[in-house]
């Protein structure tokens, strides 16, 4: 085998070209695949996290639909907002609740 050989020598370049290209390739999959593991276990995560918002947000529209203000204290569902609050009673209850988590924050 001449070793010199123009058509040889290209072919062995081609060849060194096409393994370095394959290793870089490799190195690109590896990569992604532990991106995608790992953004598999970001959206099951996420999932979950919507889930409880979804759960949180129909209990909220529930008592936000359900109750009723009344003028006594007893057994029962009922809310007292100030009444310089405009609005429906809906926005009004919004307003109350986003009001009382600031609270809670500070």
């Amino acid at each position: 085998m001449d070793l010199t050989n123009p058509q040889i020598i290209m072919r062995d370049k081609e060849i060194a070209q096409l393994r370095a290209e394959l290793a870089a390739a490799t190195n690109k999959l590896e990569m992604a695949e532990a991106i995608i593991a790992g953004d598999g276990a970001l959206i099951t995560g996420l999932k979950n996290d919507l889930a409880a918002a979804q759960l949180d947000a129909a209990r909220y529209r529930w008592l936000r639909d359900k109750s009723q203000p009344q003028n006594r204290n007893g057994p029962g569902l009922y809310w007292y907002l100030p009444r310089f609050m405009q609005g429906t009673k809906e926005e009004q209850l919004d307003a109350a609740i986003d009001n009382a988590m600031k609270e809670k924050e500070k």
